[in-house]
């Protein structure tokens, strides 16, 4: 009888064994996927670990090209890992609302997302706290690991701490944050708001831009554009300043779905992005940049730009003589042939 339950057991784990290397072996990864992968790691808390800032930004510029069957294969490798990230999740709920036609879908709805989803302002299903520029990457806390200190993101505001004070973090993160100081820290827990710091002409607003182009009537499908541009920091060398900004950009496709709530709508997304600033004409030359392509098969595009200008200076006095004159955004769907925004 033993015998008997032992080879039981026996076969019971081959099998289990065996279905996990099929599935294991049946994820075939791209090139392009396999390269981001192998930078990461995921700990016991299910969160991204990467060495350094420099693989962070490596990543993030990958992904930003990813097509969706390279996001389709990126998800499942993270969820064999143990980890459902934000942006997979937000994908995940926008593909079960697409369903829901009823009052008693809807709750069936909402209730089995209630931890995770809230409605935001733009009347979007979204999941709680979703910060896009690393939202592919963050787990629902929020979180990430970069060499010795671990991130915690929100749309507003991120902590650091060391990555023993894990729990310190868990704790600062519930009290109510100081909006008029830009960094603070408490209790070994560093505190930053998002800094909007860049000289704009009056028409080009510095942070969380969003706007909207739409189609239908009633409205039946979206494109919601956000910018954010923010000052980095500046280097002297030789008399030659470089200041470093960065436009972080965010286009998401959208329809309309049970009692005008709005899901993300997979579909190929033609777009770009781009900048042109200049300083003092006494001291600088004009600098701009752009980029942009087709994304196959996608619901969001970001896409981080370094719009770093150099100017020479006679003093110090004039580092900050300058301004962004014009900023865009544009894309196209099979929905929607042209989404444009700028400001100059």
């Amino acid at each position: 009888m033993k015998n008997n339950l032992l080879n039981l057991l026996l076969i019971a784990v081959t099998l289990l064994t065996s279905c996990s290397k099929q599935n294991d072996e049946s994820l075939v990864l791209p090139p392009n996927v396999q390269k981001v992968v192998s930078l990461i790691k995921i700990d016991g808390d299910k969160t991204v670990v990467l060495k350094s800032s420099s693989d962070l930004s490596s990543i993030i510029s990958s992904i930003s090209k990813f097509s969706g069957d390279d996001f389709s294969k990126f998800n499942s490798w993270m969820e064999n890992e143990g980890l459902i990230t934000m942006r997979a999740l937000s994908e995940k709920m926008s593909i079960d609302y697409a369903t829901v036609s009823s009052d008693i879908e809807y709750e069936e709805f909402m209730q089995k997302y209630s931890e995770t989803i809230e409605i935001t302002s733009k009347n979007s299903i979204e999941v709680k706290g979703y910060y896009f520029p690393y939202a592919s990457l963050l787990n629902l806390n929020g979180e990430l690991i970069i060499g010795e200190h671990i991130y915690k993101f929100t749309p507003t505001h991120y902590f650091i701490a060391s990555k023993s004070d894990r729990s310190q973090l868990n704790i600062v993160a519930k009290l109510p944050i100081r909006k008029n100081e830009t960094v603070y820290e408490i209790d070994e827990v560093t505190i930053i708001n998002h800094p909007s710091q860049i000289q704009t002409k009056t028409t080009c607003p510095n942070t969380f831009v969003s706007y909207f182009c739409t189609v239908g009537s009633p409205q039946s499908h979206r494109l919601d554009n956000v910018y954010q541009l923010y000052f980095n920091s500046w280097s002297c060398g030789s008399g030659c300043w470089e200041l470093s900004n960065t436009l972080d950009c965010r286009i998401v496709s959208e329809k309309r779905g049970f009692l005008g709530l709005w899901y993300r709508h997979i579909t190929p997304i033609t777009w770009g992005i781009g900048w042109g600033a200049q300083g003092d004409p006494a001291v600088t030359a004009y600098t701009s940049g752009g980029t942009g392509w087709t994304s196959s098969g996608v619901s969001e595009i970001h896409y981080s730009i370094a719009a770093s200008i150099f100017y020479y200076l006679s003093t110090i006095n004039y580092k900050y003589q300058y301004k962004f004159d014009y900023l865009y955004t544009n894309a196209t769907t099979v929905e929607i042939s042209s989404c444009s925004f700028g400001c100059q």
